[in-house]
């Protein structure tokens, strides 16, 4: 299962930092770099729990040692992106196409909608923040509880992949 905890309390103190008017009294780009850090942090752990569950649904089902390193080296650590349509190249190389549709099939279709239509949202987020430095214009970033709200509904789809990966025994 892919762990939540330490994301959660980051977006926690994100979220009251984002919220302190002692802390926005600093700076008044602090709460936008406190909106960027949320967004950054939690699609980083979106890739790193995308890379978990191929990981995990490869080890329990592969043996051979050198089939294993092919998925951590040509699947893993060349999907350096977390949109849904990566994410499903890397079930594909992984399980197979057949497999994963019999996957997408199984899974709850409204948390499967809502996940790909947030991380479709957070790519551009993140795309737009990631590599640029805090401009002192009026360049609106999500407040740490939207990312935090975003980040729910993504875990809640990738959980569900994850648990339908493990009882279908894919």
């Amino acid at each position: 299962m892919i762990l939540q905890s330490d994301i959660s309390k980051i977006l926690l103190l994100l979220e009251q930092l984002y919220n302190d008017p002692e802390f926005s009294k600093i700076d008044p780009k602090w709460p936008k770099l406190v909106s960027k850090l949320a967004i950054l942090e939690v699609c980083g752990w979106i890739e790193e729990s995308m890379d978990y569950i191929i990981r995990n649904c490869a080890n329990r089902h592969l043996k051979m040692s050198v089939n294993q390193d092919y998925i951590e080296k040509t699947v893993i650590k060349l999907t350096h992106t977390f949109n849904y349509e990566k994410f499903r190249d890397m079930l594909i190389k992984t399980i197979g196409i057949i497999k994963v549709e019999e996957l997408e099939n199984s899974i709850d279709s409204r948390k499967f909608h809502i996940m790909k239509s947030v991380l479709g949202s957070l790519k551009v987020d993140r795309d737009k923040h990631a590599h640029k430095h805090l401009k002192e214009t009026t360049s609106q970033i999500a407040a740490p509880s939207k990312t935090k709200d975003n980040f729910s509904k993504v875990y809640d789809g990738l959980e569900e992949i994850d648990n339908k990966l493990i009882q279908l025994k894919l």
